[in-house]
């Protein structure tokens, strides 16, 4: 199957709607997060879901919802849907395996938390599979269960998020500081975060002056601060109508060669974190800016905490066992 997808038709499938499915997770329970990736961020000729997205061959109807047909471009109007979920599974697909949420007991009350996408690509391949950021949030019975990851130089850190939620932006090191604003745009900026920590991002005609000014006010001298994307924080909306989002790029105090990944979860029931690093013998795991991991054992105190142990499979990790509540936690992987 890898084989078909990646070199006898150039990362594309040949897979309608009840093999996509299929496909998708088979190459994630082979540790192939990055085969599928692939196929959603690289490729857009057709067949693929960037196909869609760029608006078919020529480009004249980019997708803001899915197609029924992989060609909907190309075909007449008959049973091709522009909003249809024949191919929705890759949804799914996103939320059990970027994010890697999935219940570890009925109706959600211990949740499981492994996303493969951190250490499959992000991580281990310095990014290397142009994925160095995911985020979103599942509404279970117990509550939202919300996860965001990132992966950057670890004397570096950068955040994009839209309108209405918050940047939260931390120093890997431990007693390491924010020490200067790279880039902050509120409005309508372009580009996404890199895997350097720096962020490829770039202004556009809608952009609030007090975006800088305000973030270097809310960060500088801090160990992390989370900053509001809304207008009434930057004392205006920038453009009127549109569809908002801030994108921030800060530097630390203590520069650094290593990668840091940056993993926020939120659970309404005792969890399982699983934490990727490169060697649980070596790596320091923080939560909140205080040291959980170090050494290849457990750092007592840290509060939610329960336990926490070193795991080889799927990926080098430190599994923690959490209660219910808010963590913010940090893996240091030095060259």
């Amino acid at each position: 199957m890898i084989h078909d997808i990646l070199v006898t038709h150039d990362g594309h499938t040949t897979s309608g709607i009840i093999g996509i499915k299929c496909m998708l997770e088979a190459l994630s329970r082979l540790g192939r997060t990055d085969v599928v990736l692939r196929m959603l961020i690289e490729v857009d000729t057709y067949p693929s879901y960037g196909y869609m997205l760029k608006g078919g061959a020529l480009g004249a109807e980019p997708a803001t919802t899915l197609w029924e047909l992989w060609d909907g471009d190309q075909e007449g109007p008959s049973m091709n849907s522009r909003n249809h979920i024949m191919f929705g599974t890759v949804s799914s697909w996103m939320h059990k395996h970027l994010l890697g949420v999935t219940p570890a007991a009925p109706g959600y009350a211990a949740v499981r938390i492994a996303p493969a996408g951190i250490s499959e690509c992000a991580l281990l391949k310095g990014g290397s599979c142009n994925l160095t950021s995911a985020s979103g949030q599942i509404e279970t019975p117990r509550g939202p269960v919300s996860v965001e990851w990132s992966v950057s130089a670890a004397g570096s850190t950068c955040s994009r998020v839209r309108e209405g939620g918050d940047a939260e932006l931390r120093c890997a090191l431990p007693g390491d500081a924010i020490s200067y604003v790279d880039f902050a745009s509120f409005g309508t900026p372009t580009g996404a975060c890199a895997a350097d920590g720096s962020g490829g991002f770039v202004r556009s005609g809608c952009d609030s002056n007090a975006s800088v000014a305000n973030v270097t006010a809310a960060c500088l001298g801090k160990a992390r601060c989370s900053v509001p994307a809304s207008s009434a924080f930057f004392g205006g909306d920038p453009c009127y109508g549109a569809t908002k989002a801030l994108a921030v790029a800060v530097r630390c105090s203590k520069p650094t060669t290593g990668l840091a990944l940056s993993l926020n979860v939120s659970v309404p029931a005792k969890s399982t974190v699983v934490v990727p690093v490169l060697d649980p013998a070596s790596s320091t795991v923080t939560e909140g800016g205080v040291p959980l991991w170090q050494a290849g054992g457990l750092v007592p105190g840290v509060a939610g905490v329960v336990a926490a142990k070193a795991v080889a499979a799927p990926w080098p990790a430190v599994e923690v066992q959490v209660l219910s509540g808010e963590y913010a936690f940090v893996s240091i992987a030095l060259p």
